[in-house]
């Protein structure tokens, strides 16, 4: 349907013109515009425009007046765009500063263009067409005009992590993604090509965090304009050691005085430190994830354990033990030891 037009006074009948002009992306536009015949009138083409942040729109008036009026040949003096502002005259838009260096008319044959160039979205208004002649009385306003709407492809979202500072395991963590677009943006949060959420309001949540979900996240955001991608998060969930493994280097018999080594090994974040203690004196013997016997003896016999400790908490491994019991002569090697124990034996 098209629109009213309301004029400084009554229009005559009208009638209706289809015209095709070139949009800035090359295209064509059809525009159903209104046209008088012989009186006074302001019209427009397409009611609303949308045009992309960045580029150039035209705005197209036609309008028409008699030829003559009360014997007086008529005369259009000035002709302008504007934009409506609340209690204020009509100014110019080539005087308006927002505008400047950005605004070009293009007028005459009783019609008018307006070009705008590197539009931003505070350019997002009614834009009118006005032209004053000579007559007394005799300047004209299309009105309502014509809605610009600029429109912005997202740019690259932020990502925001709530609580701030440490994440611990189990407590609550919501991710935010967040872009300046317009129309507004919907977002998809991902880690790695695994797809997490497509939600509106950008939000990942999660109710109680574990050491599983450490990793690199990013949000893309999306609107008809395009889509672009958030830098990784980082999310580093700390938690307590897990239960700490020792290992025996060199696997297998182990003879008097060779080198022996015993490694305590726990998943841990912050990483864990790690201390060493002998069975039989419940005392620490070592600290650092490495317990070293550089000429192992029988008097190294006995069971060893490690702990894995950060601020979280503290864990335990099983025990090691080497056995009291040695040979002085070279014997075959013990058949399936048990995994806990480790034998010496002297040469």
């Amino acid at each position: 349907s098209h629109k009213k037009l309301i004029t400084d006074q009554q229009l005559p009948p009208l009638h209706h013109v289809l015209l095709l002009h070139h949009v800035p992306d090359g295209g064509l536009l059809s525009v159903a515009v209104t046209q008088g015949q012989t009186d006074w009138g302001v019209n427009y083409g397409p009611p609303e425009i949308c045009a992309l942040k960045g580029s150039t729109v035209e705005i197209q008036s036609t309008f028409t007046y008699p030829l003559r009026k009360n014997g007086l040949k008529t005369t259009v003096e000035q002709m302008f765009w504007f934009i409506q502002r609340e209690n204020s005259e009509p100014v110019d838009l080539r005087t308006d500063s927002q505008y400047a260096g950005r605004v070009r008319y293009d007028c005459g044959d009783r019609k008018c263009i307006l070009s705008i160039t590197d539009l931003t979205e505070r350019d997002s208004a009614e834009y009118r067409f006005r032209f004053i002649t000579n007559h007394p009385g005799g300047s004209f306003t299309g009105k309502p005009g014509v809605k610009l709407s600029v429109t912005d492809a997202p740019k690259p979202p932020s990502v925001s992590v709530s609580p701030s500072g440490e994440i611990v395991e189990g407590s609550s963590v919501t991710l935010t993604c967040s872009s300046d677009a317009n129309p507004a943006a919907s977002y998809s949060w991902y880690r790695g090509k695994q797809t997490l959420s497509e939600e509106q309001d950008g939000l990942l949540h999660f109710s109680s965090i574990s050491d599983k979900d450490r990793g690199n996240y990013y949000c893309q955001s999306k609107n008809q304009h395009g889509q672009t991608n958030s830098t990784l998060q980082y999310l580093d969930v700390q938690y307590a050691p897990n239960r700490p493994v020792v290992a025996v280097s060199p696997s297998g018999e182990i003879m008097e005085g060779s080198s022996v080594a015993l490694t305590c090994g726990s998943d841990a974040s912050p990483a864990a430190t790690y201390t060493w203690y002998k069975r039989e004196s419940f005392r620490n013997i070592s600290h650092g994830a490495q317990l070293n016997f550089t000429s192992i003896q029988p008097s190294d016999s006995g069971g060893y354990y490690c702990t894995a400790e950060n601020k979280l908490g503290v864990k335990r491994s099983q025990y090691t033990h080497i056995d009291h019991s040695v040979k002085k002569t070279r014997e075959p090697p013990v058949t399936d030891p048990p995994q806990c124990c480790l034998y010496v034996k002297m040469t």
